[in-house]
C-alpha cells in the first residue's frame, strides 16, 4: 500500500493511470486520493464497520483540497469510533432531503406494482393503503417510525380483529420493501413489529333477521351503486370484491346467471353463480339508471369506466347507525350459510354457493370426477334463502305500517269522549284486523 505526504501540487500533476489507483497518505491513517484511468481524481476514507471493509468518499480534487481532505477524515474516524456508519448517515441525510409522503409511495407503489399483481390482491391492497393507512398518509418516510404505525394496529387489534391488525402490518411491510428496495428508506421497519397472536381465526359470527332487518333497512339510505351492492351481497353470499369487480359481460340475463371468471375469483376457480329475481331486478334498475355506459355493474361515481373500490365508509355507517356494532362484510356471506342450513340446504350445495373448494376436491383425481357445478342445486338454495329475505323483510315493513296504523287509529278513537275504554280498545283491534287484511291482499305484500 503506497503511502506518502499528499500535497496539492503533488495530486494535481499525478497522470491518469492504466488503471485504477489509491494512494494513502502518511499524515492521516486510511485516507487517500484514488485517481481512476480518467483522470478523475476523488478522495476517499476507508474503515471498518461491524467486521466489514468500507470506502467513504469524501469528494472529488480539487473541490476538496489536502487539507480540506484531511480535517473530514478525522470528522469521519470521530463518528466511526462512536459508532456511526458514515455512509448510511450520508444516504438517511439525502432520503431526508429528497422525501417524500407515505401518499406519494403509495401511488408511486400503485403506478408500478398494481400492473402485476391480481386484482383480489389489488383490492386488499388498495383498501388497506388508502383507507386504514390513512393516518399516515401525510408524513414523510423520513419521519416515518414504528410510533406512527403501532398505534393502528393496536386500535384494530382493541376492535377485535388481530387479523386485519396484522394485514395492516403485512401490506405496509410490502409497501416499505417497495421503498427500500429503491432507496427511499434505510429499512423496513415493519418487519420488526410483532404480530397478533389469531388463537381462532375462523370467526362464527352471522346475523339473525332481526339484525338482517336493521341492516338492510340502513341499506336502504345508501347511495346507488353502494345500496345495490350490499343487496347483491345479501342475495348471493358471493366475496366482495368479486362482486364490487362485476361486469355486464360477466352476466347472462337469458340464462340468469353470473359467472365470475377464474382471475378473479379467490381460490382460482371459475365460478358460475345463478341469479334470482330480486337480483335480476337490481341489475335492471342499475343498468337503466346508473350503469349504462360502463363496463362495470357497480360504476364508480368518480373514477370513469372503473367500479367502485371499496364499502368502508358504508360499513362504518351500518356499524354506527345500528345495533350491529361489530359488523363485518365478510359475515354477510356466513350468515347467508347459517340460514340456508334452517331452510335445509345441503351443506355441500351451500359451500358450492359460496365457492367454497372442499378438501377431497383439492385432490387432483378427485376433481377430475367432479366437474358438476351444481348449478340447479345452487339455484334451488339461492331461491328459498331469496324467498326468506323477502319475506322476512316484508312481514317487517307490513308490522311497521300496522304499527302506525294502530297509533293513528288509537289517537282518534280515544278522543271519542262518549264511548268506554273497552269499546275504545275494541274499535281499535277491528280497524287495525280490517287494514291487516287489505294489507295482506296488497300484491307489494303479498309472500
Amino acid at each position: 500500500m503506497a503511502r506518502l505526504e499528499l500535497t496539492n501540487k503533488y495530486v494535481e500533476a499525478h497522470p491518469a493511470p492504466e488503471k485504477e489507483i489509491e494512494i494513502y497518505d502518511s499524515q492521516i491513517k486510511n485516507l487517500a486520493i484514488r485517481i481512476y484511468e480518467s483522470g478523475t481524481k476523488s478522495f476517499v476514507y476507508r474503515y471498518f464497520m461491524n467486521g466489514n471493509s468500507k470506502r467513504f468518499t469524501i469528494g472529488r480534487f480539487p473541490n476538496y483540497s489536502v487539507e480540506q481532505a484531511r480535517i473530514e477524515a478525522q470528522h469521519i474516524y470521530k463518528k466511526v469510533q462512536k459508532g456511526v456508519d458514515p455512509i448510511r448517515e450520508r444516504k438517511r441525510q439525502k432520503r431526508q432531503n429528497e422525501s417524500i409522503s407515505v401518499r406519494e409511495l403509495i401511488n408511486k407503489f400503485k403506478e408500478i406494482r398494481f400492473q402485476e399483481l391480481r386484482d383480489t390482491t389489488i383490492q386488499t391492497y388498495r383498501v388497506t393503503m388508502d383507507n386504514y393507512l390513512s393516518d399516515i398518509h401525510n408524513i414523510y418516510l423520513s419521519e416515518l417510525s414504528k410510533k406512527d404505525v403501532i398505534p393502528i394496529m393496536d386500535n384494530k387489534f382493541k376492535q377485535g380483529s388481530p387479523v386485519m391488525a396484522n394485514q395492516i402490518r403485512e401490506v405496509l411491510s410490502v409497501l416499505l420493501s417497495f421503498a427500500e428496495s429503491r432507496d427511499l428508506i434505510e429499512e423496513n421497519f415493519a418487519t420488526d413489529i410483532q404480530k397478533f397472536e389469531v388463537k381462532n381465526s375462523s370467526r362464527e359470527r352471522y346475523y339473525n333477521f332481526d339484525e338482517i332487518i336493521e341492516i338492510w333497512e340502513q341499506i336502504e339510505t345508501f347511495k346507488e351503486p353502494s345500496k345495490s351492492a350490499y343487496k347483491i351481497l345479501f342475495y348471493t353470499a358471493q366475496r366482495k370484491t368479486e362482486t364490487l369487480e362485476m361486469r355486464w359481460k360477466y352476466l347472462d340475463s337469458k340464462k340468469r346467471i353470473w359467472t365470475i371468471p377464474a382471475h378473479l375469483a379467490k381460490n382460482n376457480t371459475k365460478h358460475v353463480v345463478p341469479l334470482t329475481e330480486s337480483v335480476m331486478d337490481i341489475l335492471e334498475h342499475l343498468k337503466q339508471n346508473h350503469s349504462a355506459n360502463s363496463d362495470y355493474v357497480f360504476k364508480s361515481n368518480v373514477r370513469k369506466n372503473k367500479p367502485i373500490k371499496t364499502l368502508y365508509d358504508y360499513s362504518k355507517k351500518i356499524k354506527e347507525n345500528t345495533s350491529v356494532s361489530d359488523f363485518r362484510n365478510h359475515d354477510i356471506r356466513r350468515t347467508v350459510v347459517t340460514h340456508m342450513a334452517d331452510l335445509e340446504v345441503p351443506q355441500h350445495v351451500a359451500g358450492k354457493v359460496i365457492n367454497h373448494i372442499e378438501s377431497s376436491e383439492q385432490n387432483s383425481v378427485t376433481a377430475i370426477y367432479n366437474k358438476h357445478e351444481y348449478l340447479d342445486e345452487k339455484r334451488v338454495a339461492l331461491e328459498k334463502w331469496s324467498h326468506k329475505l323477502n319475506t322476512t323483510i316484508k312481514k317487517h315493513r307490513l308490522q311497521q305500517q300496522l304499527d302506525e296504523l294502530s297509533e293513528k287509529d288509537r289517537k282518534s278513537i280515544k278522543s271519542i269522549t262518549y264511548l268506554d275504554e273497552d269499546d275504545k280498545n275494541s274499535a281499535v283491534d277491528y280497524l287495525n284486523n280490517q287494514k291487516r287484511e287489505e294489507l295482506k291482499n296488497d300484491k307489494e305484500y303479498s309472500f
